[in-house]
């Protein structure tokens, strides 16, 4: 019974509590991720307000139509609007017809349009036209910078990736992440001193935040950041309005510090499109001084990142399309410094602080100056150590190792990377109170690794890892008026997140001599930073270590729903609603890190 009472005692304080929020009197926010608002009043010239009033508001790009009226105070909102340019017409009885043109609407923002009408025949006209200065915000206290149009389109970015404008933004810490390899949520991307896996992402309405560790660190897009990014890539060239909001976030995302907000290009009534190719290449760039003292010829990088999108009406002033593709390949090689065993070691012979040791019966006796036999059983040199000595190249850098067991052999090997986007968008204006979009993305990234390489002759170096990536994503929203003083928003996505580690699978390199990956040496330990074979005597033909060896696969399936209402009352607008997330994901892989591979046996020697 007391279990009841205290129950029921809990229902009518959170009752009691959702109350009082429905009663306070102020304005809440109202936009969505992919829209904007506006509000004002309605006065006549002496500043006497004006009730009643009709107000249209007209799409100038798809000729989308919206209304409301002034209610006693002479205010006026519009909760959920598209970005565009806008014209807004004010009508009321005894009062000459007002039109404000080039009123721009932002992503995530809203937007003061005051109304003064004069006194006269509806049938005159006065125009005017908005003013662009900068307003501030007075529906929520959010505070960040919306980037759209030429001016988004002109910022040198790297790779062209819209992720990289959030480090352009004031609040946020600089991508840190390519400068020194770093691939955390210490590298930068932390937004108001958060951490950066409290970010999220909404494209269109969709969540594209990263459910493995939020930041999309682990295995983002190439050319997005290493600290932070979507998980999908956002070509800027696509992008209509960009917005951050770095500070006092608001809960129109459900969660997250820092919020960012991207809404893709639209079609419209015209026909409209664009075409473009980006090259970077390294044709003046000197050669680097290790490939000079080694005698290797520069590596080629070339960068080409070309699209073309295009958008217009199938149904004028009622359905639009737009598409958009951007492929990029890239051309680009990696160097690397190995230890390989000199041509006398090779042998079996060793020598350490000037004293020669023979462990090879080929050359002769073996050596039992060792305080004891050298090698106690007389077998000599291991036939599988022999073989496996057999497949590394010789040497081209004297200066590394100790340039007597061991000498350096340095390179470079070919990483090419290979990626393509392309999204395709249809709007349709259902009927003066509905509209609804849907968009389609689908990037595919195949990318040639480093953690793994094989120096194994005959052969030239080459990468034998690589890390592809894939990704569909599918988002949808729905907005309209119940009624004129009741408004629903319904948006959601789902998002299919697959990447790999694609490693090679240590096995014997020396056939029956060995029924098991040799690892001459040992195993390396690795850093977190560079997976570096410093910790090794010497390399391996293939390098095997637990951390370059260790292939892993992610395959995601994100569901998400947000369910939005706002209702307007007198002077007074208020928000509520719910959203809900279904995350299925698979995860496999073969190590624990540092233990060891569970799938493939090695003999570690050393």
């Amino acid at each position: 019974m007391k279990q009841g009472v205290r129950n029921l005692r809990a229902l009518v304080a959170v009752l009691a509590l959702f109350s009082l929020l429905m009663i306070v009197p102020s304005i809440l926010f109202a936009q969505t991720t992919t829209t904007g608002a506006i509000t004002g009043m309605v006065t006549d010239t002496t500043g006497a307000v004006v009730k009643g009033a009709t107000l249209t508001l007209t799409h100038a790009a798809t000729g989308s139509v919206q209304t409301a009226n002034s209610d006693a105070g002479g205010r006026f909102v519009f909760p959920v609007v598209n970005p565009g340019d806008y014209k807004l017409k004010a009508e009321a009885k005894g009062f000459r017809t007002n039109v404000t043109n080039d009123l721009v609407v932002e992503v995530d923002k809203s937007v003061n349009a005051e109304v003064k009408l004069e006194v006269g025949a509806s049938s005159e006209v006065v125009e005017v036209t908005a003013s662009s200065m900068t307003e501030v915000q007075t529906q929520d206290s959010s505070v960040g910078e919306v980037l759209s149009g030429t001016e988004l389109n002109r910022l040198p970015v790297n790779g062209r990736s819209a992720a990289q404008l959030i480090f352009l933004q004031p609040g946020v810490e600089p991508d840190m992440g390519h400068q020194n390899g770093m691939a955390s949520d210490d590298a930068g991307g932390q937004i108001g001193g958060a951490r950066s896996d409290q970010v999220t992402f909404g494209i269109d309405g969709g969540d594209a935040t990263s459910d493995l560790e939020g930041s999309n660190n682990y295995n983002g897009p190439d050319k997005e950041s290493k600290a932070l990014s979507a998980v999908v890539p956002i070509p800027q060239d696509a992008v209509e309005e960009f917005r951050v909001a770095t500070n006092n976030a608001n809960a129109t995302f459900g969660e997250a510090s820092g919020q960012i907000s991207v809404l893709t290009n639209s079609g419209t009534n015209s026909i409209h499109g664009k075409a473009y190719e980006y090259h970077q290449d390294n044709g003046l760039n000197a050669n680097g001084f290790d490939n000079n003292f080694s005698g290797i010829t520069k590596p080629v990088s070339v960068d080409n990142r070309f699209g073309a999108g295009l958008g217009g009406a199938i149904i004028k002033d009622k359905l639009f399309y737009y598409g958009f593709y951007e492929g990029r390949i890239f051309h680009e090689s990696a160097g690397f410094n190995d230890i390989v065993p000199s041509d006398q070691l090779r042998s079996g012979i060793i020598e350490l602080g000037g004293v020669t040791y023979n462990l090879n019966t080929a050359n002769g006796p073996l050596t039992t100056a060792c305080a004891g036999p050298c090698d106690p059983r007389n077998l000599g040199m291991s036939p599988a150590v022999a073989a496996q000595f057999a497949l590394l190249p010789h040497g081209n850098d004297l200066s590394e190792g100790d340039g007597i067991n061991t000498v350096g052999f340095d390179g470079t090997f070919a990483t090419p990377i290979t990626t393509n986007v392309g999204k395709l968008k249809l709007n349709y204006n259902i009927n003066t109170k509905w509209s609804a979009f849907t968009t389609w993305q689908y990037s595919s990234t195949a990318r040639t690794g480093t953690e793994q390489i094989s120096i194994a002759v005959p052969g030239t170096p080459t990468s034998v890892s690589g890390d592809p990536y894939f990704a569909n994503f599918l988002t949808f929203q729905l907005q309209g008026q119940i009624s004129p003083t009741f408004l629903s928003v319904t948006h959601g996505s789902f998002l299919k997140n697959w990447w790999g580690w694609s490693r090679a699978t240590p096995v014997s390199l020396v056939g029956s001599l060995s029924d098991a990956a040799l690892q001459i040496g040992g195993e390396d330990p690795g850093s977190a930073a560079s997976y570096s074979a410093s910790g090794e005597l010497f390399a391996n033909p293939i390098n095997i270590n637990t951390q370059q060896a260790r292939p892993r696969v992610w395959d995601g399936h994100d569901w998400y729903i947000a369910q939005n209402f706002t209702k307007i009352r007198g002077s007074h607008q208020f928000q509520f609603g719910g959203e809900g997330r279904v995350w299925h994901d698979y995860h496999f892989r073969t190590d624990d890190v540092l233990g060891g591979l569970s799938t493939a046996p090695e003999y570690n020697f050393g």
